[in-house]
């Protein structure tokens, strides 16, 4: 049974597939209009050759808007993630860490002013702040060593992590039940959102010793 999907672009699970749609198609006709116009010199006159070349720009870049949302969608399932266009799955047993972190995506709810360029909902009228929350299918020392060795003989490769944004206590509560994995939190991340550690554990049910709190210097 899927829970939640998250969208790691357009506000990760904020916003329904009618939006990603919506969005897609005047995207995807405002960029197909302008290259036709390009093309024939912004005479702006109808034509069934321009048409033609306006129908199959659409096309072409509705398919690779598809391509490019779909690839950074994660899908939460009671025991495994799904994620890309290809749905690949990651088991919640194959987990060995989660990492939260304070969400600073580009799009979503915003304070006016430069102090908080962090993503958050609302509830009961008060600001809960999204969390990105960082899986890792190893331990981070060790992703980190191979990632400088890689980087270090030119060899720019992907690592065994994956992030993704989320705000859904159930979604969340299954992902930390089901993977029993080690659980590390921000300090911003809780300030933020005016939370304790006790907190934290209380949010989501889990025994101190299975968290961990990283320094972040906020």
């Amino acid at each position: 049974m899927k829970n939640k999907s998250y969208d790691y672009i357009f506000g990760n699970g904020k916003f329904n597939t009618w939006f990603n749609i919506i969005v897609s198609i005047i995207s995807c006709s405002a960029i197909s209009f302008c290259l036709t116009e390009l093309l024939f010199s912004f005479d702006f006159k109808v034509s069934f050759q321009k048409a033609l070349i306006f129908t199959i720009l659409f096309v072409i870049f509705l398919l690779l808007f598809y391509y490019f949302i779909k690839q950074r969608t994660y899908k939460l399932f009671d025991q495994k993630i799904t994620y890309g266009f290809r749905e690949r799955k990651i088991l919640y047993a194959d987990i060995h860490s989660l990492v939260f972190t304070l969400s600073s995506r580009p799009k979503g709810i915003y304070d006016i002013g430069l102090g908080e360029p962090y993503l958050y909902i609302k509830e009961n009228g008060k600001k809960k702040y999204i969390c990105n929350i960082t899986i890792y299918l190893a331990y981070p020392s060790v992703i980190q060593k191979r990632y400088d060795i890689n980087i270090s003989n030119g060899q720019i490769g992907m690592s065994p992590a994956y992030s993704f944004n989320c705000y859904d206590i159930k979604s969340i509560f299954n992902l930390i039940h089901h993977s029993k994995a080690n659980i590390y939190v921000t300090k911003s991340f809780l300030l933020f959102n005016n939370w304790t550690i006790n907190r934290f554990c209380k949010e989501y049910n889990i025994s101190m010793e299975m968290v961990q709190l990283i320094n972040d210097g906020n």
